[in-house]
């Protein structure tokens, strides 16, 4: 049991959109494709191994079966990419081993529903039923005529495992794919209590999220031209296909005659039932794309609601309750209600010139005093623009709180988690030193103190509950408080770091980036300076999320 009062779970990823550089990253993954004689989708060709870093008590599976004998004219698939062996017909069966690519199985049975194969068990596999998928990406069926239907076995009830007290969750992807590792907040700062787990079922990943309980984690995962929502739980149980892109509606057109829908930002209920998200039309012949400003909400059993079609929903959005959503839009923030579909519009504003295709929405910031806002001026270039402040409670309009000038683009303003205070980056009016300076305010924007000064600023996250932040700069990561000197950790010459967030206690995660070297590094931190790595690997640096019980 957990000592005190319990709040609410944590959960937030961070990473943030430069708006300056109007990027839109999209990750390789093989298509979706018809199963082989049913028409349903088989989400993804799946690894040989679902955890390609396994723990040292955790026994790797078989390498590739030893093959079967199978006579001349029986029924028989031919393996076309290296494919899991599932106990049943089904991605929510266990994995029992692999077929490589070029090999070949007898078939005893079919499941006409899913078309998916019960084959007969390769020797090298101890258990009593195998199946692989019938999806013609996956493999080649032949003298099929006479397959006999088979009796699938019951659908295993999968229980979302509890995060054990003292332990919390770190989530990240590396080169496209989805891992989870336990963190004990126990140890200062914390270590791995469990090697990371690979949860997606394929490569590809893009946006995730942990289930308010810590339970499960929702994802996107696809390629430039197709994509979907799945949700696995963390230890890698019970994955679910909630909704594929190729079946939501193309509403706004684009001149390219080559274009697609993707699922775009995600976001869960607060009581974990749903994931609700947005979409957005992408141009397959170039660069480029739309969000429809619209809203779905998916549930954990695959039921689809668009509850705010295309322009009623946000290019951006944040759960306000488990009732109420607020959208963003290029020139509106509206409060939407989930159960009548009924809306009412909180405040509107010029939309803000990007100098490029691209649309800015501001992003509402929950607080324990209510819902923050900041809004850029129309023309966010010019040195004097101003960026206005709002706040909104519950069943209230908006209003307008301060004004800011100078706040770039990619550095939006934010606010402690009780919203007293708020922290903003400017830029430097002079030519001569064209650097960056933190700022540290009353929720308002008033009574502004200079905290730092630096080329590359970046402010990362407020400490929950309490005055502290994090933020980073060239060469150093620091934790901060107003009205007190900061504590700088200082970094190797050229490495940057990318993201940062809370865990318990004083206790923090960071990702460092080393670009002449092409690597990364997740570390856990605290305030004292000490630090502690928890994973690593090459290429860009990862996306993380933590979750965490708050006591």
């Amino acid at each position: 049991m957990l000592r005190g009062n319990l709040r609410s779970p944590r959960s937030r990823l961070q990473g943030k959109d430069n708006a300056l550089k109007f990027l839109i990253a999209m990750l390789a993954l093989a298509s979706l494709a018809c199963n082989a004689f049913a028409g349903n989708l088989e989400p993804f060709p799946e690894p040989p191994t679902v955890d390609s870093r396994p723990s040292a008590t955790e026994k790797p599976q078989s390498a590739t079966p030893s093959p079967t004998q199978i006579d001349a004219g029986a029924p028989v698939v031919s393996i076309l990419v290296n494919l899991n062996v599932r106990s049943g017909p089904g991605l929510q069966y266990d994995r029992v081993g692999f077929l490589s690519q070029g090999a070949s199985a007898a078939v005893i049975g079919a499941d006409k529903s899913s078309g998916w194969w019960k084959i007969d068990c390769p020797a090298s596999l101890s258990v009593n039923e195998c199946w692989v998928s019938g999806g013609s990406q996956f493999v080649t069926a032949n003298n099929m005529q006479d397959v006999p239907t088979a009796v699938a076995p019951p659908t295993p009830t999968t229980i979302p495992p509890t995060v054990e007290v003292g332990h919390g969750l770190l989530a990240y992807i590396d080169g496209g794919r989805l891992f989870v590792a336990s963190l004990n907040l126990g140890q200062d700062p914390p270590e791995l209590a469990q090697d990371p787990r690979q949860v997606s079922t394929a490569d590809g990943v893009e946006h995730f999220a942990f289930s308010p309980d810590g339970r499960r984690i929702a994802y996107t995962a696809g390629s430039e031209s197709t994509n979907s929502l799945n949700v696995v739980n963390v230890n890698g149980g019970d994955h679910r296909t909630l909704v594929s892109s190729n079946i939501l509606p193309l509403a706004v057109r684009q001149e390219s005659s080559r274009t697609t829908v993707l699922i775009d930002t995600i976001h869960w209920l607060p009581d974990g039932s749903s994931v609700a998200f947005n979409t957005r039309v992408q141009n397959l012949d170039g660069p480029g794309g739309i969000n429809q400003e619209d809203l779905w909400l998916a549930t954990l059993e695959g039921e689809l609601a668009n509850t705010f079609p295309a322009g009623g929903g946000g290019g951006a959005f944040v759960m306000e309750s488990a009732t109420h959503v607020l959208l963003s839009r290029a020139a509106e923030i509206a409060r939407g209600d989930l159960r009548t579909g009924e809306q009412e519009i909180l405040l509107q504003f010029d939309p803000i010139n990007t100098a490029s295709e691209y649309i800015y929405y501001p992003i509402p910031q929950l607080t324990a005093r209510g819902t923050y806002l900041a809004v850029p001026a129309q023309d966010p270039w010019p040195a004097e623009a101003e960026t206005t402040l709002w706040r909104m409670l519950v069943n209230t309009p908006a209003i307008e709180i301060g004004r800011l000038a100078a706040i770039p683009l990619d550095q939006p303003v934010s606010w402690s988690s009780d919203g007293r205070l708020t922290s903003f980056i400017r830029r430097s009016n002079s030519e001569e030193q064209p650097f960056l300076r933190m700022y540290t305010a009353e929720g308002d924007g008033s009574s502004a103190v200079p905290y730092a000064g630096g080329a590359e600023l970046n402010f990362l996250a407020w400490k929950p509950g309490d005055e502290q932040f994090l933020y980073a700069g060239m060469g150093f990561y620091a934790v901060g408080r107003p009205q007190a000197p900061p504590v700088q950790l200082l970094m190797p010459a050229g490495q940057i770091i990318s993201q940062g967030d809370w865990l318990k206690g004083d206790n923090f995660v960071v990702v460092i980036i080393d670009p002449a070297n092409q690597g990364w590094q997740i570390q856990s931190a605290n305030t004292s300076g000490e630090t502690r790595l928890l994973a690593n690997g090459t290429g860009g640096g990862p996306a993380i999320a933590v979750w965490y019980q708050e006591e």
